[in-house]
């Protein structure tokens, strides 16, 4: 304990003294009877602590080291400390503590819950714990330059801990809704979604405070400067540790004793016994009303259906009796350009037509099945709307599961969201993430690929759920928005593949 806790008397010598501090020190020891602590100043004069000495006894050890040092009595400062005051400081730093936790202890538990209220307090005491047995290892004083230091590291590790907990928090709202993940590992999740953001934080703040401890204490020797930055320090370290390590491990170990928990844990156990059961031997059988004549091998990129087609009004010809040997011919001719719209200089692509087309709509969707057939996928994911029209059918003819994925508030229960910018501002898309497996492969598919914000997003969704991506479809690809260069990169190898390109 420093001499501000225990009384003591402080002397500071004249500037420049002959003694070095090792001679200073055995001097102020001989006089005293007690341990003493020399520092020398910035301007060369020697501060002196002895702890344990009253008034009488610090009179006879100034005039001691007057003589030691060969200078006149009159010119060593001398000052007293009485153990009273230190009784004082130590009491109000231990109330000051205690109030703390027990405000962070009460918060907690209203804005999360009482679970999260203990481990959090049992991560405060980790942190104070490894700090003080530092100090006890490295021998520095403790002084209120210390109390001020561990105060301090008390908001930095509750500031931690806080941002994972209310990651947590989100990500597990409607758990028991979904049978994918269990309280476990959604809270390992939170604390992946926000280790580089604790890491990058702690690694910032000690770098000034490791300037304070090695360069400020240790090379220019400002004693309480060491009290200070090595509580900080310490402090910071253990406080990123904790949250991490502790904290949450601690919150996800007593929310999984819950019985609606312990409940959750045997239906996702038991859903993944069936998946993995059903293992490699998992095939897509195609639908029985599925005809070999709308699916045959054509000897060109489309075949025709069976079935006579309805004529559309205004179309020009029935596609069978047409000269055309390019799907993509067809698909033009029935999109229809509207100028101007939805402002002037703006040429909107209707796609109206093609689906109110039998023939060119079961061309579409039959040359998206190929694909999904093409890229061994498992499930179709359609994007938000017209998405939705392209690829459910895609799905049925593939014989394959269909997910859909929308704008952030549109679907029940329990969703994986992601978002993201687009030209205009953000925005942000969520799945069913318990529709998707590890053993799935994915295809997009949508209407149009623009900037390529949402399909992007739609990617990185499929793979935070936990599926893989088998690639990208899409009817018409606006080349001059440059959305290919946007989301290939998030793609990472699978194919994108656009029907038409403008």
């Amino acid at each position: 304990m420093g001499i501000e806790f225990q009384g003591g008397a402080v002397f500071t010598t004249p500037k420049n003294v002959s003694a070095s501090v090792t001679q200073v020190e055995q001097y102020a020891e001989e006089a005293s009877g007690h341990d003493a602590i020399v520092q020398k100043l910035g301007d060369g004069s020697m501060r002196i602590q002895v702890a344990g000495t009253g008034t009488e006894q610090s009179d006879q050890i100034k005039d001691e080291l007057a003589k030691d040092l060969k200078v006149q009595a009159e010119s060593i400062n001398a000052e007293l400390v009485g153990p009273s005051w230190g009784d004082q400081i130590a009491n109000k730093a231990w109330q000051g503590l205690g109030i703390f936790l027990v405000l962070v202890v009460i918060y907690l538990a209203i804005a999360f819950e009482w679970r999260m209220a203990l481990a959090a307090f049992v991560a405060l005491i980790h942190d104070i714990t490894i700090t003080v047995g530092i100090y006890a290892l490295v021998g520095f004083e403790v002084t209120p330059g210390t109390v001020i230091g561990l105060l301090t590291i008390l908001g930095y590790s509750l500031y931690d801990t806080v941002v994972v907990f209310d990651s947590l928090k989100e990500q597990t709202k409607d758990i028991t809704k979904q049978t994918r993940w269990t309280y476990g590992e959604i809270a390992n999740r939170s604390i992946n979604s926000t280790l580089v953001r604790s890491v990058n934080t702690t690694v910032v703040a000690l770098l000034p405070v490791a300037g304070l401890l090695f360069i400020g204490g240790g090379v220019l020797g400002a004693g309480m400067l060491n009290d200070i930055s090595l509580s900080l320090f310490v402090g910071l370290a253990a406080g990123a540790y904790s949250s991490i390590f502790i904290a949450t491990p601690l919150v996800a170990d007593l929310k999984e004793r819950e019985p609606q928990m312990k409940a959750l844990k045997k239906r996702v156990l038991a859903k993944r016994a069936q998946a993995a059961a059903k293992g490699e031997s998992r095939r897509r059988t195609p639908p029985t009303s599925r005809s070999t004549t709308s699916r045959r091998t054509p000897p060109r990129p489309w075949s025709a259906p069976a079935a006579s087609p309805r004529p559309v009004p205004g179309a020009a010809a029935d596609p069978r009796e047409a000269p055309v040997t390019d799907i993509q011919e067809l698909l033009l001719s029935r999109i229809r350009d509207v100028a101007d719209y939805p402002k002037p200089g703006v040429v909107f692509k209707d796609i109206t037509p093609l689906l109110a087309d039998p023939a060119a709509f079961t061309a579409l969707t039959d040359a998206l099945a190929e694909t999904a057939e093409r890229t061994g996928a498992t499930k179709v994911v359609g994007l938000e709307a017209r998405g939705f029209i392209l690829g459910a059918p895609v799905a049925l003819r593939a014989g394959l599961g269909f997910i859909p994925v929308r704008k952030a508030g549109k679907l029940p229960g329990a969703t994986l969201g992601q978002a993201y910018d687009l030209e205009y501002g953000s925005a942000e898309i969520e799945v069913h993430a318990e529709d998707l497996t590890a053993d799935d492969r994915v295809l997009v598919v949508d209407d149009v690929l623009a900037t390529g914000g949402t399909a992007e997003a739609s990617v990185r969704l499929i793979r935070r759920a936990g599926a893989r991506v088998a690639g990208l479809a899409v009817l018409m690809e606006l080349g001059f928005l440059g959305g290919r260069a946007r989301v290939e990169p998030a793609l990472d190898g699978a194919p994108l593949h656009a029907l038409l390109t403008v």
